[in-house]
């Protein structure tokens, strides 16, 4: 009884370190800069004069034994190879691999992919999320679309590694594009972004007497996706095949004494320095996104009024700055008995960016400034790429986009259009953006919904707003009209005089 508690501590330690696992591998080497004068020629005299990175490990009788360095360039990921053992005799296509010598490459820089529940829908009798068939009730419709959902899920996560088999003349990814093609046409559709896009340069030299050397180089625009902007740590693994026969693979070393076909976990962890780093648009945005709810801005009850943070990713560069983020989200499917579409779905976000002035930048969608090496982010402003400005005391006057709340996926009575202007002030000196104006409505003579905007009209110079609306229950309408005021940076009604 006295070493019972120890004994728990003990448990409890080695549980925990466990659990850490998980969330940061333990890494093993570091990748460094590739030498200087590196040449992509399948020779290795550049890497034999410093220490190997893995070693490849024989997994069955008649494997090659071999050693594998691994480093970085501007271009991407280089690895390189030297196989020993007996002339090789190289496959001579994709369709050959099994029956050749070839080498595989693994990498991962996704540790894990969560995904979102099935799905949620609204029907006439509430809100639903869906996480297991029976939650579709009695709707045989509904089980149907849950069980699609199960099958491309099943091949998600096989967008986020890649496998590629390479041999003198042939470089193929077969891991990630067979999931790909795998899936249903809808599916694909919105996974497309995902699907694999480039491919390794290989160089191979053939050693008469001890095996061959080889050569790569893997584009960072071929790497599979990364939820980190900062890339400190990635998964990679190296095979080394033997002729097989009639179509079986052949004997095979490795570098990873835990290897799984498939399992990321189980790939060698390896540390990058210096690390990666990308910037998302010349601003700078977070590599997050927000939930449907959030995203749209909706306020109410629950889960409306809690918009939740999504994990994103985005797709390696060779240069420094992307525009592009993506994220799993449900979208919430209304006025249907039973859900449609696919789960997830990939939201993505084209970032862009403009100069105003020297050392003074805007970014969008999602408003941000940027002051030298200052960013404020304008929480709630928006606008679009092809948006107008002008020069104004202070500052600038943009027109921004829709800020206000979501109604509807079908929109207001199913078919009324929003009327909306909004006007944001960027200071010239280092600050926040704020609102110079904003109105918004539903067009007159629509829903019946009391007061309405019949148009909103902006003066070329920017100086005068004017505004037309009224009520639908009234017969006559109102035109207010505001001035900017350059000491307010706001526009107020212009009949009203600020000492």
């Amino acid at each position: 009884m006295k070493n019972s508690c120890p004994n728990r501590w003990i448990s409890f330690l080695i549980l925990l370190g466990a659990l850490l696992g998980l969330v940061t591998p333990v890494l093993g080497e570091t990748i460094g800069p590739v030498a200087a004068g590196f040449v992509l020629d399948g020779a290795l005299k550049e890497w034999t004069k410093q220490s190997p990175t893995l070693s490849l490990i024989p997994k069955s009788a008649g494997a090659r034994p071999g050693t594998v360095w691994i480093a970085q360039s501007p271009k991407g990921l280089v690895i390189a190879g030297r196989v020993k053992g007996p002339p090789p005799v190289f496959a001579k296509s994709a369709e050959d691999m099994p029956n050749g010598d070839h080498v595989e490459i693994w990498i991962a820089l996704a540790e894990n992919v969560p995904l979102p529940p099935i799905g949620a829908h609204s029907s006439m009798d509430g809100a639903t999320e869906l996480r297991t068939p029976k939650d579709c009730q009695e709707y045989d419709t509904c089980k149907t679309w849950f069980a699609d959902q199960v099958q491309h899920r099943r091949l998600l996560p096989r967008l986020f590694a890649r496998q590629w088999q390479l041999a003198p003349g042939v470089a193929v990814e077969t891991y990630a594009k067979p999931a790909f093609e795998g899936m249903r046409a809808e599916a694909r559709e919105a996974y497309q972004y995902l699907s694999p896009r480039g491919l390794p340069k290989t160089r191979f030299i053939a050693t008469p007497s001890d095996g061959y050397g080889f050569e790569t180089v893997i584009p960072w625009e071929a790497l599979p996706p990364s939820n980190r902007l900062n890339l400190d740590r990635m998964r990679v693994m190296v095979d080394v095949f033997s002729p097989g026969n009639q179509g079986k693979y052949g004997a095979f070393s490795t570098t990873s004494k835990i290897r799984r076909h498939g399992r990321v976990s189980t790939m060698n962890a390896v540390a990058l320095s210096p690390s990666r780093h990308w910037r998302l648009s010349a601003c700078g945005y977070p590599l997050e996104e927000k939930n449907f709810w959030g995203r749209i801005g909706s306020q109410g009850t629950e889960p409306y009024n809690k918009p939740r943070k999504l994990p994103a990713y985005f797709l390696p560069a060779e240069k420094g700055e992307i525009t592009t983020r993506l994220a799993f989200d449900n979208d919430w499917i209304g006025r249907f008995w039973s859900p449609q579409g696919i789960s997830p779905v990939v939201i993505t976000t084209e970032f862009f960016s403009q100069k105003l002035a020297a050392g003074l930048t805007i970014c969008g969608p999602g408003l941000a400034v940027r002051h030298g090496n200052q960013v404020n982010f304008g929480k709630g402003f928006r606008f679009e790429p092809n948006f107008k400005s002008k020069k104004v005391a202070g500052g600038w006057l943009l027109v921004g986009g829709w800020n206000g709340f979501f109604r509807d996926p079908e929109g207001q009575c199913g078919a009324c259009e929003d009327k909306y202007l909004n006007m944001i002030f960027i200071p010239e000196a280092a600050g926040p953006p704020s609102s110079a104006f904003q109105a918004s409505g539903i067009e007159c003579d629509c829903c019946g919904v009391g007061h309405c905007i019949v148009d909103i009209t902006l003066a070329d110079d920017f100086g005068i707003i004017r505004v037309t609306g009224g009520s639908d229950f009234e017969a006559t309408r109102k035109t207010s009209k505001f001035c900017f005021n350059a000491v307010k940076h706001a526009y107020l009604p212009c009949k009203l005089k600020i000492r």
